[in-house]
C-alpha cells in the first residue's frame, strides 16, 4: 500500500481490519451508551465502532447518562451502564442517517453535525457549548440548546424549524426572519435588546424573560400566540389586542404604564406585577383563574365578572376599593390584599366567609356586601366564545360577549339552532330549562349534559365527536337525531314518546327499541348492528338499517311499513309477505337466496342488485306497471324472475344482467344446461343420475346424486353443467379434451381425477374436502393446494410445474410429481409420506429428515449432488439414477429390495445393509469412477449383481481402497513408519486412519519438501515438521479438501475436509516465507522460528498461548487481533524488527506466481529431450514425472531431461526449486 493512501486513511481516523472499517470512539461513556442503545454490535469497550454499525444509527438518546434524580431532569431508562457524563460525541460525523439526537445534561463543549443532513430533532441543553453550526441541517424541526454558553447562532437555513429553545445563553441577537414555520421561540435570560418576529405568523408561544435591556416588541403579526413571556425586561408598552388566542401573559417587572386585555377572552393566567399600571379592566376575561398584580399602582379593580378566579394577588398597590362580588368567592384558594393602606371597602359575596378565609389584608373590617358597586345579577357561564356569539346572534344574550349570559336570558330560550358554529363546549345549556327544540349539529362538541332540559321534544346533535350521551331525563323527546358521531351505545328505553329516531353513521353494535312503541321512522344506517328486534314497533312506517352486519330480520309485526332499507347487510332470507303497504324495498348487497314479493302490490321501487347467491325472485304481484324503479344487476346466479308479463318486463326493466331470466313461471322443474354432447350422453346413460329416464338432467336430479361421477375417455371438451352436481363426492374425467374445469361448486368432492387433458390451470381452493387429486399429463405450470389440507394422494406428474407448495398437506401419503420442471421440493411437513416419485425434474437437493415412513423413493433424472437416506429405515424401492452423486450410503436401509444408482459420478457406494441377499434389482452402471462397492457378501454380489461397470469390484470394506495422496516420498515413508497410524498394516494411510490419529505427529528432520497430505490429520494432538526444507504450508492450514489416491487405479479424487483442529504446530527451521493461520482458530502453540518469513497472520487465534517467531529477520509485521494483548504476552517471542499490528499487507506476488513467470519448458510437445529454463536466480532441486494415473515414472535433478523411454501421451511434470514447487503438463509424442 503506498504511503499516500495510508496517510489519507489515517488522517480520517478510520482504519480497515479484515475488510471492516473501524472508527475510533474517544469517550468511553459515549461508547458504553452506544452499547446500551444496541448500536455497537461488538458490545465491548474497546474504543472502536464498526462503520457499518455507525451508518445504521438514526437515533441517539444520550441525555442524563448518569440518571441524576432531579425534578427538572428526566431520567434516561435507555442508559443503564454509563458511569459518567459524556464529553465527546465527535463520532456522530460517521452517522449520516441520524435524525434524532438528545444529548442534554452532559459536558459536551464541541459538536459537529455538518455530516448529519437528515437531523430533525436536536437537543443539547445543559452542556458547555460555546457555538453550534446548524446550517447543514436544513430538515431540522426542533433545536434545543438551553443553558449553554452560546453567543451567536444562525438558523437562517433551517426553514422547517418549528421549535427553537435558546434560553440561558449569551446571545445578544436572535434572527428568525426566515423561520416562517416557527411555533415556539424561547430566548429567556440572554442579552437581547431587540426582537423582530414580524414574519413568524405561526408563532404560538414565546418566552423572553430576564432580557433586562429588551425595550420594544411588536406582536401585531403574531395572532396565533397563546403564551407570551416578557418578565424582567425594559418593555414600556405592549399591545396584545390582536391576540385572540392568548391564554397566558407574563409581563411582571417591566416598565408598563397601561395594559389592555379586553380582546383576550381566553386569558386564564395574567402576571403583571411590579409595573406602573394604574387601571386594569378584566371584565372581558371570564376565564381568568389567576391575577398577579402586586406592586403596581392600581387605584381600583372590579373582578365581579371573573367567576373562574382562583388566585388573586393585589398586595402593595394604591387600592381604595375592590369589587370581589363575583358569586364564586368560595372558589378562590389564594388571595393577598395586604399593604393597600388606602383600601376602605371590599365588596364580597359573603362577609363572614371573607373574614374567616381571607386574612392577607391590613384590616378585615373593610369587607362589605355593598361598596357602591352594582350587585351582580344571576349569570350563567358560557366559556366557549363561539357558543356565546351564537347566542348573541340569535338574540338571546343581552349583556354582550363577556363569557356569560344572564340567567333570565337562558331561561327564556325555547328553540335554539346553533348548528355549524364551530362550537366545542356548550357549558351553560343546563340553565336553558325551557328549551324544547335544540339543534347543535356540525360543531366539535364531544360531550353534552341535558339532564336539566326535560322539556326537550326535538334534539339534533349529529356531526359532532360525541362518544356518549344520556337522554334518560328527556322523556318528552319525539325526534332524536344523532348521526355521524362516535357513540357506540345508547339507551332510549325511557324515551317512550319517540316517533323519529336517527342514530346512523356511528359505532352502535346493539340497541333496544322495544319500549319505543310510538316509533314511526327509524334510521340506524352505517353502524355495526348484528341483530334488531322490531316486534313491538307496530307503528313503524320507515325502517332504514343499511350498512350493518344483520343476518336475520323479522318484520312480520311491522305491517305499516312503507319503506324498508336493509342494503349491505348479511341477510340470507327476508319475508315481506305481511308488509303489504311496502312501496320501497332496498335489499341490495346481501346474501339472499330467494325473495317472494307476490303479496306486495304497492311496490314502486325495488333494489335487489349484487346478491351473489340470489337464484329466484317472485315479482308476480299483478301490479308490475306500478314499479317505476327496479335493479337486478350483478346477480350471477339469478336464473328466474317471475313477473306479470315477460314482454313488459323485458322492455321496461333493463337493470338486469340477462333479460332471459324473466318468466311467468319460475317454479317448474329446472333443466341443467349441458352443451357438450358427449358429457350429456354419459350423464343421461347413467341411471343413477338420470332417475326419470328422460332426455334431460333436471337440477333436482343433479343435486340428488351423491356418488362418484365418471366420464372418462369420452372426448369431453366442456364440463358446463357440472356446477349443478353440488353433492357429488368423486369426479373422474380422465383422458378427455378439456382445456378448463370449474369445480368450485362441487364442494363435497373427496376424489378428483383430471389427468390426461389439456388443462393450463386448475382452481381447487373451494374443494377443501379433497383426499385424492390427480391432474397429471396436462399443461399446468402452477398448482395451489394450500386450501386442501385433507389430501392424502397427490398426482401432478408430467406437467410443466416449476414449484409446488405441499407444506399444508400434513396428511399426504403418496406424492407423484415426476416429469415436471421442479428445482426443489420441501416435504418437511409431510411426515406421513410413504411414497414419493419426483424423477425427471431438475431437483438439486432434498431433505428426508421428517419423512421416516417412506418406503418408495424415486429421484432418478434430477440434479442431485448428495443425499442422505439413513433415516429411511422402511425404504424398499429406491431409484436415484442419472444424477450427480459422488457418494451414497444405504447401509442403514435394511429393508431395501430394489436399488438403482446408475449414471451418476460415484466414487464411493456402500450398500452393506445386511439384506443384500433379498435384493430383486441392483444397477450401478454408468459410474466410471466407481471402483469398489461395499457389500454384505462379495461372492453373492459378484454372482447376482451384473448391472455394473467393467472393472468394478465388490468388497466388504472399501475404505482401504483410497489412501491419502502425498507429493513427497520422504513424507510418505515417514508416515508409514509412525506407530499406530497404519492400523491395518497394509502399507497405506487411509482417510479414516488419518482422521482417527490423535497422537503427536513428529515429522521433524526428514528432508520433507511438500506437506500435501497432512491436511487429512485433522485430529492430531500436535504436528512437528521442523528441520525440513518446506517452503509452503498453506494446504495444511487452509485447504478445504483432502486429495485421495486409489491404490487400484492410481486415480485421484477430493473429499471435503471436515475441520482443522490442530492445536500445536512446529514449522521452525524451514524455508517458509508466508504463513496465514487466521482461519485456524484452534491453535494453542505455534513455532515458526528460523524460516524466511515476510508475512505472518495469526489473527483469530484467541487461544494462542505460545508463539515463537524469532529468527525471521525479514519479518516486520505480525497481524494480530489486539496489539496490547500481544505485547503483554510473555510467552510470545519475536525479533525486534517485527511489530504487532491489526493489519499486515500480504506480499502481492505469491511464490507460485513467481515460479510460473520464471520457469519455462521447451520444447513441448516433446520427442526425446526437454530443457527446464529458470530465471531470476531460481535454483532447481528436483524433477519428477507422473503418468495420468498419478504414478511416478521418472525423476531427475538436471535441467535437461531425457524421456525417450516413455510411451506417448500426457504427463505431469513436478519441478522443485529453492522457491517452492510448480506442476506443468507435458506431452510426449513419437520421435
Amino acid at each position: 500500500m503506498n504511503k499516500r493512501l495510508l496517510y489519507l486513511l489515517f488522517s480520517f481516523t478510520v482504519f480497515n481490519i479484515f475488510s471492516q472499517t473501524i472508527i475510533p470512539i474517544e469517550d468511553a461513556n459515549f461508547e458504553q451508551a452506544l452499547i446500551d442503545l444496541g448500536w455497537d454490535s461488538n458490545t465491548t469497550l474497546d474504543g472502536k465502532l464498526l462503520l457499518t454499525d455507525a451508518e445504521k444509527i438514526d437515533s441517539l438518546k444520550l441525555w442524563n447518562p448518569t440518571n441524576v434524580v432531579h425534578s427538572e431532569i428526566p431520567l434516561n431508562p435507555n442508559l443503564t451502564n454509563v458511569n459518567g457524563k459524556i464529553k465527546d460525541i465527535s463520532a456522530i460525523k460517521y452517522m449520516p442517517k441520524l435524525t434524532y439526537l438528545f444529548a442534554g445534561y452532559n459536558e459536551i463543549n464541541k459538536i459537529d453535525i455538518s455530516n448529519n443532513p437528515f437531523l430533525i430533532y436536536l437537543d443539547v441543553r445543559v452542556n458547555d457549548l460555546t457555538e453550534i453550526d446548524v446550517s447543514k441541517n436544513i430538515l431540522l424541526k426542533s433545536f434545543i440548546a438551553n443553558q449553554n454558553n452560546i453567543s451567536k447562532t444562525d438558523v437562517s437555513k433551517n426553514l422547517d424549524l418549528e421549535y427553537l429553545y435558546l434560553s440561558e445563553n449569551k446571545l445578544d441577537n436572535i434572527n428568525v426572519s426566515n423561520n416562517l414555520k416557527l411555533k415556539r421561540l424561547w430566548g429567556s435570560k440572554n442579552n437581547i435588546t431587540s426582537l423582530d418576529i414580524s414574519t413568524n405568523t405561526n408563532l404560538e408561544q414565546m418566552n423572553f424573560d430576564l432580557n433586562l435591556n429588551l425595550g420594544t416588541v411588536n406582536l401585531s403579526k403574531n395572532t396565533k400566540l397563546n403564551r407570551v413571556h416578557f418578565w424582567q425586561t425594559s418593555i414600556s408598552t405592549i399591545d396584545v389586542t390582536l391576540l385572540p388566542e392568548l391564554e397566558r401573559l407574563y409581563v411582571s417587572d417591566a416598565k408598563l404604564t397601561t395594559l389592555d386585555i379586553s380582546k383576550n377572552p381566553k386569558l386564564y393566567d395574567l402576571r403583571m406585577g411590579e409595573n406602573e399600571i394604574t387601571e386594569l379592566n378584566v371584565s372581558n376575561n371570564p376565564l381568568l383563574e389567576r391575577i398577579d398584580a402586586y406592586k403596581a399602582k392600581l387605584k381600583t379593580i372590579n373582578v365581579s365578572n371573573n367567576t373562574s378566579l382562583k388566585r388573586l394577588f393585589l398586595n402593595e398597590n394604591e387600592l381604595t376599593s375592590i369589587n370581589l362580588n363575583n358569586g364564586t368567592n368560595t372558589a378562590i384558594t389564594e388571595i393577598d390584599l395586604s399593604k393597600n393602606t388606602g383600601l376602605t371597602c371590599i365588596q364580597v359575596d359573603d362577609v363572614d366567609y371573607a373574614t374567616s378565609n381571607w386574612t392577607n389584608i391590613d384590616d378585615n373590617s373593610v369587607y362589605n356586601v355593598d361598596c357602591g358597586f352594582p350587585v351582580n345579577a344571576q349569570i350563567v357561564n358560557i366559556p366557549d366564545t363561539n357558543f356565546e356569539q351564537a347566542l348573541i346572534d340569535a338574540g338571546y344574550d343581552s349583556n354582550g360577549l363577556n363569557g356569560n349570559i344572564l340567567l333570565s336570558d337562558a331561561e327564556a330560550i325555547t328553540d335554539l339552532n346553533i348548528s355549524s358554529k364551530t362550537i366545542a363546549d356548550v357549558t351553560g345549556i343546563k340553565a336553558m330549562i325551557n328549551i324544547t327544540k335544540l339543534n347543535i349539529e356540525g360543531n366539535t362538541i364531544n360531550s353534552i349534559d341535558l339532564s336539566n332540559n326535560i322539556k326537550l321534544n326535538e334534539l339534533f346533535i349529529g356531526f359532532n365527536p360525541i362518544s356518549n350521551i344520556n337522554i334518560s331525563h328527556n322523556i318528552n323527546l319525539k325526534i332524536f337525531s344523532v348521526f355521524k358521531t362516535s357513540i357506540s351505545a345508547i339507551d332510549v328505553s325511557k324515551n317512550i314518546s319517540l316517533e323519529y329516531l336517527d342514530i346512523s353513521d356511528s359505532d352502535i353494535s346493539t340497541i333496544d327499541i322495544s319500549n319505543n312503541t310510538n316509533l314511526l321512522a327509524v334510521t340506524f344506517a352505517n353502524n355495526k348492528i348484528a341483530s334488531l328486534n322490531t316486534a313491538s314497533n307496530t307503528k313503524l312506517e320507515q325502517l332504514t338499517v343499511g350498512n350493518n352486519i344483520i343476518e336475520n330480520l323479522d318484520i312480520s309485526n311491522n305491517t305499516e311499513l312503507i319503506k324498508l332499507v336493509v342494503s349491505s347487510n348479511k341477510l340470507t332470507n327476508l319475508k315481506v309477505s305481511k308488509n303489504v303497504k311496502l312501496r320501497t324495498l332496498q335489499l341490495q348487497n346481501n346474501d339472499i337466496f330467494e325473495i317472494d314479493l307476490k303479496n306486495n302490490s304497492l311496490l314502486e321501487a325495488v333494489y335487489l342488485d349484487n346478491n351473489s347467491l340470489l337464484t329466484k325472485v317472485n315479482l308476480n304481484n299483478s301490479a308490475n306497471a306500478t314499479i317505476h324503479t327496479i335493479s337486478l344487476n350483478d346477480n350471477p346466479n339469478l336464473t328466474c324472475v317471475e313477473v306479470d308479463d315477460v314482454d313488459y318486463s323485458t322492455t321496461n326493466w333493463t337493470n338486469v344482467d340477462d333479460a332471459s331470466v324473466f318468466s311467468v313461471d319460475c317454479y317448474k322443474p329446472l333443466v341443467v344446461n349441458i352443451p357438450d354432447t358427449n358429457f350429456k350422453a354419459a350423464l343421461i346413460s347413467n341411471t343413477d343420475v338420470n332417475t326419470n329416464g328422460d332426455a334431460e338432467i333436471q337440477v333436482a336430479e343433479a343435486e340428488a346424486f351423491t356418488g362418484n361421477l365418471v366420464a372418462k375417455e369420452l372426448e369431453v371438451a366442456d364440463l358446463t353443467g357440472l356446477e349443478a352436481f353440488i353433492n357429488i363426492t368423486g369426479l373422474d374425467v380422465r383422458i378427455n379434451n378439456l382445456t378448463s374445469a370449474d369445480v368450485s361448486k362441487n364442494l363435497k368432492l373427496t376424489t378428483l381425477s383430471l389427468g390426461e387433458n389439456n388443462l393450463t390451470n386448475i382452481d381447487v381452493s373451494a374443494n377443501v374436502n379433497l383426499a385424492s387429486l390427480f391432474v397429471n399429463d396436462n399443461q399446468l405450470t402452477t398448482i395451489d393446494v394450500s386450501k386442501n389440507p385433507l389430501i392424502e394422494t397427490l398426482g401432478i406428474m408430467r406437467n410443466q410445474i416449476t414449484t409446488v407448495d405441499v407444506s399444508f398437506l400434513t396428511n399426504l401419503n403418496i406424492f407423484y410429481a415426476h416429469g415436471n420442471q421442479l428445482t426443489s421440493i420441501d416435504i418437511s411437513k409431510n411426515t406421513n409420506l410413504t411414497t414419493i416419485q419426483v424423477y425427471d425434474n431438475l431437483i438439486t437437493s432434498i431433505d428426508f429428515s421428517n419423512n421416516i415412513k417412506l418406503d418408495n423413493v424415486r429421484l432418478n433424472n434430477n440434479k442431485l449432488t448428495s443425499i442422505n437416506v439413513g433415516m429411511l429405515l422402511l425404504l424398499e424401492d429406491f431409484r436415484i439414477g442419472n444424477n450427480l452423486l459422488t457418494e451414497l450410503d444405504v447401509s442403514k436401509n435394511d429393508k431395501l429390495l430394489s436399488f438403482s444408482v446408475n449414471d451418476n459420478q460415484l466414487t464411493k457406494l456402500n450398500v452393506k445393509n445386511g439384506n443384500n441377499s433379498n435384493f430383486t434389482y441392483f444397477d450401478s452402471r454408468g459410474n466410471v469412477d466407481l471402483t469398489c462397492v461395499e457389500v454384505d457378501d462379495v461372492t453373492y454380489s459378484t454372482t447376482n449383481w451384473t448391472n455394473v461397470d467393467p472393472g468394478l469390484s465388490f468388497n466388504t470394506s472399501c475404505s482401504s481402497v483410497w489412501e491419502i495422496h502425498t507429493e513427497d516420498e520422504a513424507l510418505e515413508t515417514v508416515l508409514e513408519a509412525i506407530p499406530g497410524l497404519d492400523g491395518d498394516g497394509d502399507g497405506m494411510i487411509t482417510i479414516e486412519e488419518a482422521q482417527a490419529f490423535t497422537g503427536d505427529l513428529d515429522l521433524s528432520g526428514q528432508n520433507i519438501t511438500d506437506v500435501t497430505g497432512l491436511e487429512a490429520f485433522t485430529n492430531a494432538a500436535s504436528i512437528d515438521i521442523s528441520g525440513n526444507t518446506i517452503t509452503d504450508i498453506s494446504s495444511l492450514l487452509n485447504s478445504t479438501t483432502v486429495v485421495l489416491s486409489s491404490r487400484i487405479s492410481g486415480e485421484r479424487r477430493t473429499i471435503a475436509r471436515t475441520n482443522n483442529g490442530v492445536k500445536i504446530l512446529n514449522v521452525s527451521n524451514n524455508l517458509i516465507e508466508e504463513i496465514d493461520a487466521s482461519m485456524v482458530s484452534s491453535l494453542k502453540e505455534l513455532i515458526v522460528s528460523n524460516n524466511k518469513l515476510v508475512y505472518l497472520n495469526i489473527a483469530g487465534n484467541k487461544g494462542l498461548t505460545k508463539l515463537i517467531a524469532t529468527g525471521n529477520n525479514q519479518l516486520t509485521c505480525i497481524q494480530v487481533d489486539n496489539i496490547d494483548d500481544a505485547k503483554n504476552n510473555s510467552n510470545w517471542e519475536k525479533d525486534v524488527t517485527a511489530s504487532y499490528n491489526t493489519f499486515c499487507q500480504q506480499p502481492s506476488l505469491s511464490n507460485k506466481d513467481i515460479l510460473r513467470d520464471n520457469i519455462a519448458i521447451y520444447p513441448n510437445p516433446i520427442e526425446d529431450n526437454f530443457k527446464i529454463n529458470l530465471s531470476n536466480n531460481i535454483k532447481l532441486t528436483k524433477v519428477e514425472i507422473y503418468n495420468i494415473l498419478g504414478k511416478k515414472v521418472k525423476s531427475s535433478n538436471k535441467e535437461n531431461v531425457n524421456i525417450k523411454m516413455l510411451s506417448n501421451g500426457i504427463y505431469m511434470l513436478k519441478i522443485f526449486t529453492d522457491k517452492g514447487k510448480i506442476t506443468k503438463k507435458i506431452i510426449k509424442r513419437k520421435s
